[in-house]
């Protein structure tokens, strides 16, 4: 491989690594002994060969001491030949690696602050140099996914408490909705068996006053009972007024008992007072029967 080949291909490498998400799990497991000497061989192909004598002991996990023995073993190999390493065991893992969506990012040139605070004309940085920036800026793109990936949980999460509290409250109305239908129902068929009982009450009362109305009809002291109080109104009403049809049927009965009776003449006083009520009656006008 040439120089610049091989360090895009260990670049490309690198970035595909940081962001793998395929089948592979000891790739995708941090801890696991293949991404140790991955690490090793990263450092062993920025940094070179490692210089310190012991690991550092504060703050170091377990992991973090594997891949310091794991870079500390690979003696004075060259970064080149570090860099190869990376790439050939990549290959041996993944075949279609190279055809994953390329991060591969042209070495650009960067305006580098001289000492009076102006800018020199840009220098180029390789692709080695600018590795460590990019590993950065994917290692914060997926902690900006990930808390992305947990927002989106969090959310879906209260969207699903939200639609089962929705369409728990929704069946519960239906429910009640039913029972009320049910107990409408059965209100209403009730009054109408009801109804049709106090129907046929009715129905039963109405034929019962009809044949007791043709009975009373029919009878013939009925009749003739009403034939006199209709002579007797009529009478009552030619008179036009009750009490002297009261004070002359009371004169008639004591004249009829006076003569039949007792046989004698009615004293002079009381013959004159009778005329003299019957002229003033005489004289009275005379009401329209209705």
């Amino acid at each position: 491989m040439q120089g610049a080949s091989v360090e895009s291909d260990f670049a490309a490498a690198v970035l595909f690594l940081q962001t793998y998400n395929g089948p592979h799990r000891i790739l995708r497991n941090p801890t696991s002994s293949v991404r140790l000497d991955f690490n090793a061989l990263y450092q062993q192909a920025t940094l070179g060969s490692c210089s310190a004598i012991a690991p550092p002991l504060d703050g170091s996990s377990s992991a973090d001491l594997n891949s310091w023995a794991k870079w500390k073993a690979l003696g004075h190999l060259s970064k080149e030949a570090a860099m190869q390493t990376y790439i050939k065991t990549m290959d041996d893992l993944v075949d279609n690696w190279r055809r994953s969506p390329s991060f591969r990012q042209p070495s650009g040139t960067l305006m580098l602050p001289q000492g009076g605070g102006s800018t020199s004309p840009s220098v180029p940085q390789t692709l080695i140099e600018r590795l460590p920036s990019l590993v950065q800026e994917v290692a914060d793109l997926k902690a900006k996914l990930h808390f992305d990936s947990q927002r989106h949980d969090e959310l879906t999460g209260s969207l699903r408490t939200l639609s089962y509290d929705m369409k728990s409250t929704f069946t519960r109305e239906l429910r009640q909705v039913d029972v009320l239908r049910t107990e409408m129902r059965d209100s209403v068929t009730r009054l109408d068996k009801q109804l049709q009982l106090h129907q046929a009450d009715v129905t039963a009362c109405v034929a019962a006053n009809t044949a007791l109305l043709h009975r009373v009809n029919s009878s013939v002291a009925f009749r003739a009972e009403r034939a006199g109080w209709v002579v007797w109104q009529r009478l009552v009403t030619w008179t036009g007024y009750y009490r002297v049809t009261y004070i002359g049927g009371a004169l008639a009965v004591v004249l009829f008992v006076w003569r039949n009776l007792l046989k004698r003449k009615l004293p002079r006083p009381v013959a004159d007072a009778l005329i003299a009520a019957i002229s003033y009656l005489a004289r009275r006008p005379k009401t329209q029967p209705p």
